[in-house]
């Protein structure tokens, strides 16, 4: 079956467009484009603004109007918003991205609408496992998800829940696997990276350069960024100071 997929927003939620592509295609499904036709069309949303909303509902009736004999999938933080709202087939929030496959398969088995959209304020870090990027040249590797200020103009709190991080081990390996394929770039994509808890700054600080300087001295890597949907003013520790060339790396 072909599957179109188009995304919204941040880096996080390219990462993830990317993640679920992979499994995807790791279980026979064809990537085509999002204008080409397709059998099943998966809208990842982003709601950081009224704007952002504005997108996602144009395109969630313009694909259901055009493509009416497809399965729509919508995810990402819109869906997690408002799940009453959304007029697809599958309705996936910020967590069960990773059962993205599965919940594909039980909807053409029970031709049934899917919502699978519940609280995600405590919810725990969706592992998630790149190897291969398809779409994008720059590789992302996502370290990190939610907030906690609770921002009074802000949803982001309540679409991506607490802060929670990935497993610092797992951050290195990942990047290890994507520079041995090549990736010239790496981003540490997050939600924000303007924190004192979660174990953001042990990862910066003890792995982008320390532990991980032959990762950094690959002749395949030129550039390391700190990447995320907002990200003020970050206090770096001196041993990262040190370590990192600074001619290199970017905030974004």
């Amino acid at each position: 079956m072909n599957v179109a997929v188009h995304t919204f927003g941040c880096k996080v939620n390219l990462y993830e467009s990317e993640y679920i592509i992979n499994l995807l295609k790791n279980k026979n499904y064809s990537i085509v484009d999002f204008k080409e036709e397709a059998d099943i069309y998966i809208i990842n949303t982003c709601s950081v603004t009224n704007e952002a909303d504005k997108k996602d509902r144009q395109l969630i009736t313009r694909t259901r109007k055009k493509h009416q004999n497809a399965i729509l999938v919508v995810m990402g933080c819109y869906s997690q918003l408002n799940p009453d709202k959304i007029d697809a087939d599958i309705v996936i929030g910020n967590k069960y991205k990773s059962d993205i496959v599965s919940l594909i398969e039980e909807y053409l088995k029970n031709k049934e609408k899917i919502v699978k959209v519940e609280d995600i304020s405590k919810t725990n870090f969706e592992n998630m496992y790149i190897d291969k990027f398809n779409i994008h040249t720059r590789a992302f590797v996502k370290i990190q998800d939610g907030c906690n200020a609770f921002c009074a103009y802000c949803a982001i709190p309540y679409a991506r829940g607490g802060i929670r991080s990935k497993e610092l081990n797992t951050v290195i390996d990942e990047v290890t696997n994507l520079v041995s394929l090549s990736s010239i770039n790496i981003s540490n994509s997050s939600i924000n990276l303007n924190i004192n808890r979660s174990n953001i700054r042990e990862i910066i600080a003890n792995n982008i350069n320390s532990e991980s300087l032959t990762i950094r001295n690959s002749n395949n890597i030129k550039r390391i960024e700190l990447g995320n949907a907002f990200i003020n003013n970050i206090n770096i520790a001196n041993n990262v100071a040190n370590l990192i060339d600074f001619s290199s790396l970017r905030f974004n």
